[in-house]
């Protein structure tokens, strides 16, 4: 093989080598790449999407209690409402798994319920009864009292009998007794404490043993004041049984019937899909931390190759430096003894050793020829010397 031959071979190799490390280097490169799209266009849109439905989530709820508190002023209903739609809207721009979607819609259907029934009249059933029908009827009980005590005040005193004062007192206490457990049921429909509820059955116990004494002076009414206490009694009649109604209703669990949804529907459901989302966070959050630290990999072993083949193109260069230096000077200073020798004359009979079949090579074949045709010339022109000088001396 040439020398040409072996050099291009040579370093060949080494460009192969540095071609190599290129591509390797190329490839890491490339999956550093896709793990750059991958996190800027997947992971960070959906950590960015998760945690801002997260905040919204829980903005509809926030939105909900306040219209709870505040929803009887228009400004206020208004503004929360529109406060509690922005949110939705947020959360529903997101790209969500069917699962999460399916039960992010039940969640807002819920809310939606909510925002129907408060501040309506079947929100509050005892109260809505209360007002609309039993508080109605006692205060009809209540004037047809008060008339009967006008009608009986309208006599002259001197002809009222002791029984007729007797009388006018009882009423006197009917009507107070009956206004006493009204206020009283009215605060307990408030509060809902236990004291009120009692004080209203002591002062209807009180008011109702006054119209058994009163019924029992039937006799002594006036035909006016019968008229009154038939009507007193039509009213007063339904009116324990909506009080009792009424007081179920207030015991009841759900006696604020939004109340009772947001406690038991919507707080509940908050927290399960706060859980999810923020599961969710936490795996986008591995996620991305899996990508970032598959990036640094690829860019540390983009480092380490740069290195290896720096040092491997710096060694085999110099190999190769030393294997040429090593290789051919020790042919060519044979060459160089050798040519020196027969410019001063000698020829050696020996020739030089032929082990190579390159261009050095055939420059010994050609010296060890030259030097056998120039030994014999030599031993041609000293026979004819010898031949002469012969001649001449015979």
């Amino acid at each position: 093989m040439k020398i040409a031959a072996k050099l291009l071979l040579a370093f060949g190799f080494v460009n192969l080598l540095i071609l190599l490390s290129a591509v390797l280097i190329h490839h890491q490169q490339n999956k550093i790449g896709a793990s750059e799209q991958a996190l800027m266009h997947q992971a960070l849109p959906a950590l960015q999407r998760d945690e801002a439905s997260q905040k919204a989530l829980v903005a509809t709820v926030s939105a909900l209690r306040g219209y709870l508190i505040l929803g009887e002023d228009p400004g206020q209903a208004q503004r929360l409402k529109q406060e509690w739609q922005a949110a939705w809207q947020l959360i529903e721009g997101q790209t969500m798994a069917p699962a999460l979607g399916e039960r992010l819609a039940a969640f807002k259907l819920s809310q939606q319920q909510l925002w129907e029934l408060a501040h309506t009249d079947d929100n509050l059933p005892a109260h809505t009864l209360m007002l609309q029908e039993a508080g109605p009827l006692a205060e009809a009980a209540l004037d047809q009292l008060q008339s009967f005590t006008n009608e009986e005040v309208a006599s002259e005193e001197s002809q009222l009998s002791g029984d007729r004062r007797r009388l006018l007192k009882q009423v006197g206490d009917a009507y107070n007794g009956l206004s006493n457990a009204l206020s009283a049921l009215r605060d307990y429909l408030i509060s809902g404490e236990g004291d009120y509820r009692q004080k209203y059955q002591d002062y209807y116990q009180f008011h109702r043993q006054r119209v058994a004494e009163i019924k029992g002076q039937a006799a002594d009414f006036t035909e006016a004041q019968k008229r009154l206490w038939d009507l007193f009694e039509e009213m007063s009649t339904p009116f324990s049984d909506l009080v009792e109604q009424v007081i179920a209703k207030r015991q009841a669990p759900d006696w604020n019937r939004a109340n009772y949804l947001m406690a038991k529907e919507i707080e509940p459901a908050l927290q399960e899909l706060a859980a999810q989302l923020a599961e969710q966070v936490s795996q986008t959050h591995a996620e991305v931390e899996r990508m970032g630290v598959q990036m640094d990999g690829a860019s540390s072993r983009i480092r380490t190759m740069l290195l290896v083949s720096t040092l491997a193109v710096l060694l085999l260069s110099t190999l190769v430096a030393l294997w040429i230096s090593r290789h051919l000077t020790t042919d060519i200073r044979l060459l160089e003894r050798r040519a020196s020798l027969v410019a001063s004359g000698c020829l050696p009979a020996e020739p030089l050793p032929l082990h190579r079949r390159d261009e050095l090579g055939g420059l010994t074949g050609s010296l060890n020829q030259m030097s056998a045709q120039l030994r014999q010339l030599v031993a041609d022109i000293q026979e004819a010397v010898n031949r002469v000088r012969a001649l001449v001396v015979t």
